[in-house]
């Protein structure tokens, strides 16, 4: 019975792992080549309402 159990895991490990074809990518894919071919300067206002900065700290030790 044991065994049934631990093939009947495999199985669906096996299953689990096995690729879809399809990109679920939460990410976008940006094709750098392509769009070096119509580079612009845009600002940072385009994209972002504000901007913080962020003071790097370093200690000697």
């Amino acid at each position: 019975m044991k065994t049934i159990y631990i093939a009947y895991i495999v199985f669906l490990l096996f299953l689990s792992c096995t690729p879809s074809g399809k990109s679920d990518s939460e990410f976008p894919i940006i094709d750098i080549e392509e769009g070096l071919g119509n580079f612009q300067i845009s600002k940072l206002s385009e994209f972002a309402p504000s901007i913080r900065y962020v003071r790097l700290e370093t200690h000697e030790n």
